[in-house]
């Protein structure tokens, strides 16, 4: 007959040791210090004092070392477990940056930016987008301050310059023909500080409806319709290698070479307008590492009422990227009587 082995005896577990147990179970990463006290406070009556049930804990995750932990292995934690309440439990409300990725499948981009309507350059307008149609470019990116947003603007205004609700009508009617003009193209509408304006607005004058759809800009302005997406003005742009921002995002990055002072900042491959200046900037380090930085013109009048000789300082322009393999090769264009540079 076989041998039957010997039952060891139950142990009878005391009443301490079943709540601890129950708290074992129910909190398994809770560190000890932090669990015996909600485990001590709830059950006070069971233990001498708190040091006790935390003991006790540490005990069932082995944490008291040798003979003083029990024979449990259930409950047992690693040695290098953090036993101590040494975490800050605050809930982090900072706004996190947003990144966009151009889709792999975007290979050949039309650059435009400023366009401050209803100020455009016409001439420098229309010579962009034939340059675009007849590269047969698969993508649009609208790169912020495609309205002027004057109605908006905190500053004094004249009354015989466009209202909002104009500004509104004359960009819905350029978004009607840009989509009719590339009826199969991505359009990317990437916000200015300018459309911020709009923002601000709301904030100063009508805080209440900040956040009901109605009164957000790409649905005023109906991108939806026209298939354009939007993208928000703290977002950082990823075209393969290239960063993308409006220029807006680095205060005071302009100055003479606005290339060279984005370069600066970012010291990674980057593009921007805002400043309403042609210019690149392109450094090689001792690793023989590449870095390239551009500033698009931008394709608003250059003769604005509240600088009139700034076409002495800025430039009509554009740019045209290729994407191969991830790496994106730029065309940065300046147009000048009528041609581009």
């Amino acid at each position: 007959m076989p041998v039957k082995k010997p039952v060891e005896p139950e142990v009878k577990k005391s009443s301490i040791q079943k709540i601890a147990e129950k708290y074992l179970k129910k909190h398994p990463e809770v560190k000890d210090y932090t669990l015996a006290k909600k485990m001590y406070n709830e059950n006070k009556e069971h233990f001498l004092n708190f040091e006790s049930a935390r003991g006790l804990i540490r005990r069932y995750r082995h944490h008291s070392g040798g003979k003083n932990n029990l024979k449990v292995t259930e409950f047992a934690k690693p040695l290098n477990y953090d036993t101590r309440n040494s975490e800050i439990k605050l809930k982090n409300n900072s706004t996190k940056l947003k990144i966009f990725t151009l889709p792999t499948s975007i290979k050949n981009i039309l650059f435009l930016s400023d366009i401050h309507l209803p100020y455009q350059d016409d001439m420098a307008l229309n010579l962009a987008i034939k340059y675009g149609v007849d590269n047969d470019v698969d993508c649009v990116w609208l790169n912020g301050d495609i309205l002027d947003m004057y109605g908006a603007s905190s500053h004094e205004k004249l009354p015989n310059n466009a209202m909002i609700t104009e500004e509104f009508q004359v960009a819905q009617e350029f978004f009607t023909q840009l989509r009719e003009i590339f009826p199969k193209a991505t359009i990317y509408y990437k916000e200015g500080n300018h459309e911020r304006r709009w923002l601000r607005l709301l904030m100063r004058k009508a805080p209440e409806i900040m956040g009901c759809p109605e009164f957000e800009l790409p649905v005023i302005l109906k991108l939806a319709e026209h298939k354009i997406i939007w993208i928000e003005n703290e977002t950082l742009s990823k075209f393969g290698d290239l960063n993308v921002i409006h220029g807006n995002e680095f205060r005071g990055a302009g100055g003479i070479n606005p290339a060279r002072a984005l370069w600066m900042r970012a010291r990674a491959n980057a593009i921007a307008g805002d400043k309403h200046k042609t210019h690149e900037n392109i450094e090689t380090d001792l690793n023989n590492n590449l870095t390239k930085v551009y500033s698009v013109g931008c394709l608003c009048d250059l003769n604005p009422q509240y600088m009139p000789f700034a076409h002495t300082i800025w430039n009509v322009g554009f740019a045209h990227i290729k994407m191969n393999n991830g790496v994106a090769i730029v065309n940065n264009y300046r147009i000048h009587n009528n041609h581009i540079l």
